[in-house]
């Protein structure tokens, strides 16, 4: 089965190469592509310019064959042939050995040979060319070459005219994979970047662009930025930032407000860069911007939590004499308290005057322990009592147009509680 399959392939190889020479030997035209005028070399030998003619053509950096139509016969390689496919002439008398030299798997043969017949079909009757083709040379490396063949009327000759073009589409694909690979960078960063030619028009636009102020690409490329996403109010310092790009160097950074698709005005942090070319001219400006709305509230809370720690300190000092004043209230409510025969009105008033102080004393303490940053003191306490000792105070505060109805337990309530919090919470 494989024999008759290779067989039949074999087939269609010698039937395109057929083609192929038959194809050659039609493409004629009434002006010859190029004439090889002997004449010039009338003033020396045949042997003389035979000699001359090898050493130029085999000093060329192109590879190139001669063969005839007719046969198919290579008559001539120069060095450069040589080595790119890594034969001698020699090696290759004839186009069909060529190809199956080559070429030596049979499919790859076939869809070259007929690649090139149809190349020749529907091209140039003058000239064919094949670019990036792949080719295996004898060592077994893989090349890529791009070749010309055209035909010369006189001789009845086909040159091809080939090139080892390997380091260009390595280059070419290294330089393309680079490109991919900084452009993948660009689109992953989470902050924006935007090109702009020399009109200021935009040419690029990131995703992280399209995430921060929510116009897709295809909305903003060609604009100007000042049309849609800059307050008035920023727009002559952002002249004024475009102007020194111009007059005095390579990079600026300015901090500005934008706004966004939704209508919404954030803050950004801008780097502006200008590239220039050979001769100083401004090209493009590559702008990144990065979204520091958050940045600068985080900002301000961290200004007021720094606010409230020196009220703290002060108030800290203030409940520390406070505490003084108290320590002699409570002393003489104590005092007035132990004395004999003061009426039950004055020793109410009294216990009113000695409990408050004691409250607000507790209160002090709890103030000098958050400014001090001091740990709060947790000890057992019936929470009925606490409540019913603030019930008097509360009933005060609150005033006569309001009731203050409370329903303690029948039983004792403790828990573990630093009583100037739990006092602070009641109040």
């Amino acid at each position: 089965m494989n024999s008759d399959s290779d067989n039949l392939k074999e087939k269609d190889q010698l039937r395109l190469l057929k083609e192929l020479y038959a194809r050659i030997d039609t493409l004629r035209s009434e002006q010859p592509f190029a004439e090889l005028d002997i004449r010039q070399f009338s003033h020396v030998g045949i042997t003389d310019t035979k000699r001359v003619l090898e050493k130029v053509l085999g000093s060329l950096p192109v590879g190139l064959a001669l063969v005839l139509p007719e046969t198919g016969e290579i008559i001539y390689v120069n060095r450069e042939f040589e080595q790119i496919y890594g034969l001698t002439h020699a090696d290759i008398p004839s186009a069909a050995l060529f190809f199956e030299k080559v070429l030596p798997d049979l499919d790859e043969r076939i869809s070259a040979l007929a690649r090139i017949v149809k190349t020749l079909q529907v091209g140039d009757p003058q000239k064919s060319q094949w670019d990036d083709e792949l080719i295996t040379d004898q060592s077994g490396r893989r090349k890529t070459i791009s070749s010309l063949s055209f035909r010369l009327s006189s001789p009845e000759l086909l040159i091809t005219a080939v090139m080892d073009v390997t380091r260009r589409v390595v280059a070419e694909n290294e330089l393309a994979f680079s490109e991919r690979r900084y452009r993948e960078m660009v689109e992953a960063a989470p902050y924006a970047v935007i090109v702009l030619d020399s009109d200021l028009k935009i040419t690029a636009w990131s995703r992280g662009s399209e995430t921060i102020f929510g116009w897709a690409a295809g909305e903003v490329i060609g604009r100007a930025p000042y049309e849609f996403m800059m307050p008035h109010s920023n727009r002559e310092l952002t002249s004024r930032v475009l102007a020194s790009l111009y007059d005095e160097g390579q990079e600026q950074e300015n901090i500005n407000q934008n706004i966004t698709k939704s209508g919404e005005t954030i803050t950004c942090r801008w780097k502006n860069r200008a590239m220039r070319d050979s001769e100083g001219r401004i090209t493009s400006i590559i702008s990144t911007g990065e979204d520091i709305t958050k940045e600068l509230h985080l900002e301000e809370q961290f200004r007021q939590s720094q606010k409230m720690e020196a009220v703290g300190r002060l108030a800290g000092g203030i409940a520390h004499d406070f505490n003084n004043l108290l320590t002699t209230i409570i002393g003489f409510s104590e005092i007035g308290l132990i004395e004999k025969g003061i009426s039950p009105s004055v020793k109410e008033s009294l216990d009113e005057i000695h409990l408050a102080a004691k409250r607000a004393a507790a209160m002090t303490h709890q103030l000098l322990s958050f400014s001090r940053k001091q740990v709060m003191q947790l000890r057992a306490h019936d929470i009925n009592g606490i409540i019913s000792n603030l019930v008097n105070m509360l009933s005060r505060l609150i005033g006569e147009d309001i009731s203050l109805d409370v329903w303690l337990t029948s039983e004792p309530c403790v828990a573990e509680i630093d009583t100037g919090q739990f006092e602070q919470v009641i109040m």
